[in-house]
């Protein structure tokens, strides 16, 4: 017998609006505040951080993460490839 479930239960949930919190008062916040085009960040640890919080990253063979809020994709794929070109 089956049960039909959304995969969602109770802790889910909370994890889901725990993200979405840290996300908001963490990355967000830090851009905004700032009036920052995109964050760098060395290695590649930021990009998985990123795509949970719905963040576009762009990671080039240096190793180099740039990341942004969203709709911001054209300007990280500009400055990807500057940095690359440098």
């Amino acid at each position: 017998m089956f049960e039909v479930t959304s995969a969602f239960g109770k802790s889910e949930i909370e994890a889901l609006n725990m993200m979405d919190e840290l996300s908001k008062n963490g990355v967000e916040r830090l851009i905004k505040e700032n009036q920052l085009d995109a964050l760098l960040a060395i290695g590649l640890d930021a990009s998985p951080v990123l795509a949970i919080g719905g963040y576009p990253a762009i990671t080039v063979p240096a190793g180099i993460c740039f990341g942004g809020l969203e709709g911001t994709k054209p300007k990280l794929i500009e400055i990807s490839y500057d940095f690359e070109q440098s």
